[in-house]
């Protein structure tokens, strides 16, 4: 049974977001986080050394496929030392972190780089990388707020020499820690990262020490550990491995950002509570039951394959399993039920959950997709590793030269 209950998966890939911030999740294959073609075998180039823009050579340090591949090991170490083996787990199923993050490169822009650099509009010194991958090691849960390819060396990989206001396809083109803001469009500006309440895209947009929730739109200081959060749908959101217990939106009531190991505390049998996040130890689900049609919290061990359940967080049914009950409309009594597959309807979400199998998306037509590959079927760019469906289709977005 795998804790991945009221965990926010906020697996933010910093690194994309230095080549091209704007994304599109439409079926309209406009400029997004995708790019290049890749070979389709979930990896980050080939790591033979000859491709690194320029003449092909990269003294002292590696090619800008082999760079892709030491980031995103980087990263996803980071991750998984904030959100924990489990919440990777589920959120990138048997391929693991490491393969997405390649996709997403291969896909992406990222190795639109290679052609930015051969221009001449972007100068990239290899022999900064070692001191780069130091600078993120141990930054765990700050990754989400920290504008990563800007911290101590990693600033000096990439060097670019478009000023605040001038044209631009990429962030790596702009000087001074500036980003490419494109708006859907090409070419884009060089922009300064976003000031608390300025607007944003994604993390990378936002001043060191500020993120940017999906839902908020604008750059937003996370709160600590101890601090209110929640309340409302603009409330203040916690910094990533704490949950906000005790908030309450439609009651104005905020919380306070909790670690999770003073959440999951209730023994067997034990009183459990959502609201105010008091819920159970390892190997136990905090279960609703009906008594005289009001809801009662218990901590109950988990149950068999097959068998009859209650809703619980985490689920109670075995791994791989759900359970089923229709907690939307009220019933909180189903069976266990296998996870939806890949090309399945998407099922029950449960907390934590989309509805499908780790690694899956519950694509608009929901429907439970891998996140595909160019030319993999989609409904969405949700089911792209590139971001962007056009036609049904995974494809890649356009290069952006100014």
């Amino acid at each position: 049974m795998k804790r991945t209950c009221l965990l926010a998966l906020g697996l933010l890939l910093a690194l994309c977001g230095a080549c091209g911030d704007d994304s599109s999740d439409d079926d309209d294959g406009d400029t997004g986080d995708g790019g290049t073609p890749g070979d389709g075998d979930g990896t980050i180039g080939d790591g033979d050394g000859d491709s690194t823009g320029g003449d092909g050579d990269s003294p002292g340090g590696p090619t800008i496929p082999e760079l892709g591949e030491m980031l995103g090991a980087a990263f996803c170490a980071e991750a998984e030392a904030c959100l924990g083996s489990d919440v990777i787990a589920q959120a990138f199923g048997d391929d693991g972190c490491l393969v997405r993050v390649g996709a997403q490169l291969e896909d992406g822009d990222f190795l639109f780089l290679e052609d930015a650099i051969e221009a001449g509009r972007i100068g990239y010194d290899p022999s900064a990388v070692t001191g780069c991958l130091s600078a993120i090691e141990g930054v765990g849960c700050e990754f989400e707020t920290s504008r990563l390819l800007s911290r101590g060396s990693c600033a000096e990989v990439f060097t670019g020499s478009v000023e605040l206001g001038g044209d631009c396809g990429m962030d790596p083109e702009c000087t001074d820690g500036a980003f490419c803001k494109l708006d859907d469009s090409c070419p884009g500006t060089c922009t300064a990262p976003g000031a608390e309440g300025d607007p944003c895209g994604e993390d990378d947009q936002c001043e060191e020490g500020l993120s940017c929730p999906d839902d908020l739109g604008t750059c937003h200081d996370p709160a600590d550990e101890g601090e209110s959060c929640g309340g409302s749908a603009t409330g203040r959101q916690c910094r990533s491995g704490l949950l906000c217990a005790g908030d309450d939106e439609e009651l104005g009531i905020t919380g306070t950002c909790t670690a999770q190991d003073e959440i999951f505390i209730g023994a067997l049998d034990d009183p459990c509570d959502f609201d105010t996040a008091t819920l159970c130890a390892e190997g136990l689900s905090c279960v609703i039951r009906l008594v005289d049609d009001a809801p009662v919290f218990t901590c109950e061990n988990p149950v068999g394959s097959g068998e009859p359940c209650f809703f619980g967080a985490p689920s109670p049914c075995p791994d791989g399993e759900v359970c089923d009950a229709d907690i939307q409309n009220g019933q909180v009594e189903g069976t266990c039920v296998p996870i939806p597959g890949e090309g399945e309807p998407c099922g029950t979400a449960g907390f934590g959950g989309n509805g499908c199998g780790p690694g899956l998306v519950c694509d608009t037509d929901d429907t439970c997709r891998a996140v595909g590959r160019l030319g993999d079927r989609c409904a969405s760019g949700d089911a792209c590793a590139s971001d962007n469906c056009d036609g049904s289709v995974c494809i890649a977005p356009d290069e952006c030269v100014p």
